[in-house]
């Protein structure tokens, strides 16, 4: 039978059982590292998020320096578009599962339910425009944050977009799904949902996944200057968040919740 977990993004109640007899009395949370997992620089009216380090995993640590990023851009009523964008090889590959066993139930909670879900939903409905500079590879939970975004463009040498779950024999939760089908166009579903193809950039833009593809030494200033063209219209922050709402909501009523599976009928 599958695997009730969700590589890089979540597990199951039975699984999650099993992490927590594994784990240490230590909690991730009082783990720290001096080296900054997200950076953000501004260019005029356009912010730059940076995921930098290595696979851009998603931990306590990058949870917490990414909402202060959001946290900094929204109060800056100048900021018109954000970008995110990787470094190196990797846009993002999701959560480290790896560090699981060392998980007490609170943390496994607090990132699952409380991180991941804020992740996802602010950026459904952050209320600038939001553009994927996808720089390398985005697997799993990186593949489901760049959905999030408004416009995603990719670089062309390198990288591939991929939904693997399948092929590691694992389930989506039903908020990571219903983020999943509201945002792939429904043609790639049987594709990239339960054949877990991987996409480079020119076959993502066949199909409707990415919106442009780009030689790596273009993709960034394209990027930025995509932004500065939206951000000449001045869109209405409160206006432009209501309607991403509006347009995301199938996926955003069970974001707010936590996670689950669907009931096998």
């Amino acid at each position: 039978m599958a695997a009730r977990v969700f590589l890089s993004c979540t597990a199951s109640k039975s699984v999650i059982s099993s992490l927590f007899k594994m784990s240490t009395s230590s909690s991730i949370f009082r783990h720290s590292s001096t080296a900054s997992s997200v950076t953000l620089e501004c260019k005029g009216s356009v912010a730059i998020i940076k995921m930098c380090k290595g696979e851009n995993r998603f931990t306590p640590t990058f949870f917490k320096e990414y909402f202060k990023a959001l946290d900094d851009i929204e109060s800056n009523k100048d900021i018109k578009a954000l970008i995110t964008t990787g470094d190196g090889k990797f846009y993002s590959n999701g959560l480290d599962l790896d560090n699981f066993p060392s998980y007490s139930p609170e943390d496994v909670r607090v990132l699952f339910d409380v991180n991941l879900n804020t992740l996802f939903k602010r950026m459904l409905t952050f209320p600038v425009i939001t553009i994927a500079a996808i720089n390398g590879h985005s697997f799993a939970g990186g593949g489901l944050l760049a959905l999030t975004h408004d416009y995603r463009l990719m670089k062309r040498e390198r990288g591939w977009f991929s939904l693997p779950e399948v092929l590691l024999k694992m389930e989506l939760t039903k908020p990571l799904m219903e983020l999943a089908k509201a945002r792939l166009p429904p043609s790639t579903y049987t594709d990239c949902i339960l054949i877990g193809k991987r996409y480079t950039g020119e076959e993502g833009k066949a199909v409707g996944i990415i919106h442009e593809v780009l030689d790596g030494d273009k993709l960034m200033e394209r990027a930025i200057e995509l932004g500065e063209e939206i951000g000449q219209a001045n869109l209405d922050r409160d206006t432009l968040s209501q309607l991403k709402n509006g347009l995301n909501h199938t996926a955003l009523i069970p974001i707010s919740k936590p996670h689950e599976y669907y009931p096998k009928l």
